[in-house]
């Protein structure tokens, strides 16, 4: 996908933004965890297509359980020298030797289908893997760790306007499903408990439904799922009614967000990872990617609630605590998808 001009606009756009401090991660090596995923992927061609372009001479260590996927993902940079691979899984002891300047742990059990289908994996690996990396940035002295945690830790609220950072709701421990917002809500004190504990500095985000040309095959999150099947030509299902509220946010401006927090962000804060201009329901998603590929929407609602099922009703983050650190998001929500839809017609289609 990097030599897809549609997406070297992009992250052209994150590289141009002028709020982050790019100069103060140039001769820095960062390493990213979850180097594949959806996040960590559009990341790492930030950074290279940086080292390219503007030679911001970053060295990246991507981190993966895969050595199959990385090379078959980033092929392209398996030769240069700012690219370094470890093949590690984070749920061990993290073995790296050489200088880590700063650490963005990406890596997570992330689609429904694990929650349903390995909620102790999903839990463990969520928990575990944040720890490991907390220890290996104490005992290394790495300046700043990023955890990518999740709008999920909110869980259900009676509120009716958006979620800020100390907003908290209810979430059933007594049901499997909690096996992720559970895990991030123990997490993201695990983070703040080596920071206060040790000295540690550490930033926290909490992206809400982030969606992008990078989401891999396995993501069978419905925004994932929505595009895939029509630019197919299949017609979109909901399982729902749709009418579950969503903060969205485009891909470039979670990336935007993303870097601003591990630039500015403010040691032991975390922040909601949003876009107040792209805010919408389910089923409005549906439509709207039906609109611009051609394909319907069709209802099959079952009797019983599916396992891994959101409850959450109102999924709407409130991002002004970003904005104030100079978040200035690129996209609406219309926009948005059809930015994405036209990236993935050069690659799915």
């Amino acid at each position: 996908m990097i030599n897809n001009i549609k997406y070297q606009e992009e992250l052209d756009k994150v590289l141009k933004d002028k709020n982050i401090d790019f100069k103060k991660f140039q001769d820095k090596t960062i390493m990213i965890t979850g180097a594949t995923g959806l996040i960590g992927s559009f990341l790492v061609d930030t950074i290279m297509y940086g080292n390219k372009k503007y030679n911001m001479n970053i060295k990246i260590i991507v981190n993966s359980r895969s050595l199959d996927k990385i090379t078959k993902r980033f092929k392209d940079y398996i030769e240069d020298k700012n690219f370094k691979i470890l093949i590690q899984d984070v749920n061990q002891n993290i073995s790296y030797n050489d200088k880590v300047d700063y650490i963005i742990h990406a890596a997570s059990n992330a689609y429904p289908k694990l929650f349903k289908e390995d909620p102790v994996g999903t839990m463990l690996s969520n928990f575990l893997g944040l720890k490991n990396i907390l220890d290996y940035a104490k005992t290394n002295k790495v300046t700043r760790v990023l955890y990518v945690s999740s709008g999920e830790i909110y869980g259900e609220t009676e509120k009716k306007n958006s979620l800020k950072e100390n907003d908290y709701g209810y979430v059933d421990i007594l049901s499997s499903r909690s096996c992720y917002p559970e895990a991030k809500r123990a997490s993201e004190t695990l983070a703040i408990s080596y920071s206060e504990e040790y000295n540690l500095d550490v930033v926290i985000v909490r992206p809400c439904h982030t969606f992008g040309p990078t989401a891999t095959i396995d993501d069978n999150r419905v925004s994932s799922s929505f595009m895939r099947d029509a630019l197919k030509g299949y017609d979109i299902v909901l399982k729902s009614k749709g009418e579950q509220v969503r903060s969205y946010c485009y891909i470039t401006d979670s990336i935007k967000a993303l870097l601003l927090v591990l630039d500015k962000g403010i040691k032991g804060e975390a922040y909601n990872l949003s876009n107040p201009n792209s805010i919408a329901t389910i089923k409005e998603l549906g439509l709207t990617i039906a609109n611009y590929t051609g394909v319907k929407v069709l209802f099959d609602i079952p009797k019983n609630t599916p396992q891994n099922f959101n409850k959450m009703e109102m999924a709407v983050l409130d991002s002004s605590k970003l904005i104030k650190l100079g978040f200035k998001p690129l996209y609406n929500f219309q926009d948005a998808i059809k930015n994405n839809l036209d990236i993935l017609k050069e690659e799915i289609v």
